[in-house]
């Protein structure tokens, strides 16, 4: 059975059981291929996953990265002014969830591929989709540019994280095809 919760800033995060396997996109509302193949998944024979597929519904209605001023990629820290991002922040605390997917796009990439870090249980397991996949593998860098990003803060707070990226110049579908797959992968991780 699916329940919903609903943040400051009206986006839904769908509850299917415990959230082992928590699920956030639409960080940045141009990047809009997570937000749909997350949409698509929302069904009752999930278990143990939690999905947000558009934290930024601002930004996604506008079609710009940005929510007002703020890149929400930066404002994962305790001090932030963004009441949503607290509320998920304290969500996240309270839940534990075993890993968190963060799906994003990249303009500047000419591959798709996941972001980890060197520290977690999943690494062969993602290895593996890796290379099936002829998906790129990158090991977060411990950059100031990446200090209060959503995968940074859940990796030092709460558990392992993800990060998802699809080539933006692709086609949108094939977009929302690579994060299905994406999703699939780690549903069934």
């Amino acid at each position: 059975m699916m329940k919903k919760i609903k943040l400051n800033n009206d986006a839904i995060i769908y509850c299917y059981g415990k959230p082992n396997k928590f699920f956030i996109g639409g960080l940045h509302g141009e990047e809009r291929a997570s937000v749909i193949a997350l949409n698509t998944i929302l069904r009752d024979n999930l278990k143990d996953v939690w999905i947000l597929p558009c934290l930024n519904r601002q930004g996604f209605e506008e079609m710009n990265r940005f929510c007002g001023i703020k890149n929400l990629n930066k404002e994962f820290k305790d001090d932030t002014k963004l009441i949503f991002i607290k509320e998920l922040m304290e969500i996240l605390k309270n839940e534990k969830p075993q890993f968190v997917v963060d799906m994003h796009e990249d303009v500047d990439s000419f591959c798709d591929y996941i972001w980890t870090s060197f520290d977690n249980n999943f690494n062969e397991e993602v290895q593996s989709f890796c290379k099936k996949e002829d998906i790129g593998l990158l090991y977060h860098p411990e950059v100031v540019e990446y200090k209060y990003s959503c995968e940074n803060w859940i990796r030092a707070n709460i558990c392992t994280a993800f990060t998802t990226e699809t080539r933006q110049y692709s086609p949108l579908t094939r977009r929302i095809q690579m994060n299905k797959k994406f999703i699939d992968f780690f549903i069934n991780l």
